[in-house]
């Protein structure tokens, strides 16, 4: 392979690692346009399910931290503040599972 394509390669596979998009919210879906969107509506958890991904690839683990199918998971996502734009702009997401603690019963935590 001539070294060209070598590099081409390997340039799109760093991309494509290092790449992180950002979800794009309009105003018009009504959602704040900076702080925290619980992620209840499907559209949602496949965002945040993105992030997980991208979470999972970073972090080296075996499996995603966050699905959006799965129905005993919860999620939040966070909108930048840095960005002008006519709606949010996604930037994070973080996961929440269901965890029993014998003093307090069941609680969410940070997954």
């Amino acid at each position: 392979m001539p070294l060209e394509d070598y590099e081409k390669q390997e340039k799109a596979f760093l991309r494509d690692r290092s790449l992180i998009q950002m979800h794009y919210l309009p105003e018009s879906a009504g959602y704040p346009r900076h702080g925290i969107i619980p992620a209840v509506k499907l559209p949602l958890r496949r965002i945040a399910e993105t992030y997980a991904q991208c979470f999972k690839r970073e972090s080296h683990y075996n499996s995603v931290q966050f699905q959006a199918d799965e129905p005993s998971c919860q999620a939040a996502l966070l909108t930048s503040q840095r960005f002008a734009a006519c709606g949010s702009i996604v930037a994070g997401a973080a996961g929440f599972s269901s965890k029993y603690w014998a003093d307090q019963g069941d609680r969410l935590v940070l997954a």
